[in-house]
């Protein structure tokens, strides 16, 4: 009898580290949500940054960074929203759990990553950040990019390329550098199955 008690809350208080369907927190599925926003209405998203100006929930350190942002979005076409993936989902948590206890930030082997929760098909990409704030300020500092040379983070999200995305956020905890501070990781594949 003990043992099959121990065994269940072995079960239990694993199956939070565990892969598999992916329910979305509050905070990933408004980064889901402000991701399409930017896709399907990329002018609509330049006009209300414009419109925000000074009160943007994020800062830039390059003065130059938000009003290229607001001209590259201008000039996008408005894409079709990314189709949410349960198997990209994982790999960026997979990603979220290796990088926040050891406060790292890199992106390491993607691809490989990405291979052990599906069939990926085409390019696949990856963007993350750490910040503390809501789904509206992670998102702006991928469409800003600031001191981010080639701006990749907004090429994944404005990218013809990418279909598919994965989403998983987690929160810094003591002690740390970034205490208090949500990382955010976004996967992106042109294919995934």
């Amino acid at each position: 009898m003990k043992q099959s008690f121990f065994l269940f809350i072995l079960l239990f208080i694993s199956a939070g580290f565990t892969y598999g369907q992916t329910t979305l927190s509050p905070l990933e599925q408004g980064v889901l949500d402000e991701l399409n926003r930017v896709r399907t209405d990329p002018v609509g998203y330049a006009k209300w940054m414009e419109e925000s100006g000074k009160n943007l929930p994020y800062r830039s350190e390059e003065p130059k960074a938000i009003p290229e942002a607001i001209k590259a979005l201008k000039s996008t076409s408005p894409l079709p929203a990314f189709k949410f993936s349960d198997g990209l989902s994982n790999a960026s948590r997979a990603q979220v759990k290796d990088q926040l206890p050891t406060g790292d930030f890199n992106h390491g082997n993607i691809d490989k990553r990405v291979r052990r929760f599906g069939t990926l098909g085409g390019g696949v990409g990856e963007n993350y950040t750490i910040l503390e704030g809501n789904a509206k300020s992670m998102v702006l500092s991928w469409i800003i990019d600031d001191g981010i040379p080639d701006r990749g983070h907004r090429w994944n999200i404005l990218s013809k390329r990418f279909n598919f995305i994965g989403i998983a956020c987690g929160e810094y905890s003591k002690p740390s550098k970034f205490e208090g501070q949500s990382l955010c990781v976004t996967t992106f594949a042109q294919q995934f199955k």
